[in-house]
């Protein structure tokens, strides 16, 4: 074989070498992408169609709270959403996840306020109790990610339990063993609520905005109804 045949078999060698090397490099970079796209979180976008699901909920809850025609229940209301966030932004700032903490811990807040705010021959400590359940149990559930029914519905019932012990403790609960034994089970429907309100969101288009707008929305509906059916 001549030097000239030699140096052409090199060539071509060589060049299906670098072919090879470069489709594994484009194979690997495509891979990495793709599984980095699969473990990117969903964070669902702030829009036109939040914005009004949110402001129609809040004017919902505004005119239910209405009906008790007392400045005291706005302030009380207030105070409960102001606490929800703080207590969200403490559980939520060291695992990062400031923003799900506050989300549910107000979600929560308000479902829980509206739930028991109807009694009117309870105290303000047990509106309070109440709330601060919602908050406590909806930022440590809120924080734990999604997938993990069991750690989540461990959280909200252990949550639970401590805030209202704390409560039963100090504050004056007109039926404090009853709502000692409802508070773990509130905490544990609370987790599997937000793992299920996560699962239609990341199966369908549904976003977690409207499934919590149905859900403040049944809250009020059933201190609605309820009263027309005892009557």
């Amino acid at each position: 074989m001549s030097q000239r045949a030699v140096m052409a078999v090199r060539k071509t060698l060589g060049a299906q070498t670098q072919g090879t090397m470069a489709d594994m490099f484009s194979d690997s970079e495509s891979t990495g992408s793709d599984v980095a796209s699969c473990e990117t979180p969903y964070r669902p976008k702030f829009g036109l169609s939040a914005l009004f699901w949110t402001v129609g909920t809040i004017g919902l809850t505004l005119a239910y709270l209405r009906r008790f025609d007392s400045p005291t229940v706005y302030a009380n209301a207030i105070a409960a959403v102001v606490g929800a966030c703080l207590i969200g932004a403490a559980v939520g700032w060291r695992p990062r996840r400031m923003v799900d903490a506050i989300y549910w811990a107000v979600v929560i807040t308000i479902a829980a306020y509206l739930s028991v705010i109807g009694d009117i021959r309870s105290n303000q400590t047990f509106h309070f109790a109440w709330a601060a359940v919602g908050a406590v149990t909806g930022a440590c559930c809120g924080v734990i990610s999604p997938k993990r029914v069991f750690r989540r519905m461990l959280a909200g019932c252990v949550a639970a339990a401590a805030v209202m012990a704390v409560f039963a403790q100090f504050g004056s609960l007109r039926d404090g063993s009853f709502d000692l034994f409802c508070a773990p089970v509130v905490g544990a429907f609370v987790g599997l609520q937000i793992e299920l309100v996560l699962w239609v969101e990341r199966g369908s288009s549904i976003a977690r905005y409207m499934t919590a707008s149905w859900l403040l929305l049944a809250v009020i509906a059933g201190n609605l109804i309820v009263p027309l059916v005892l009557a």
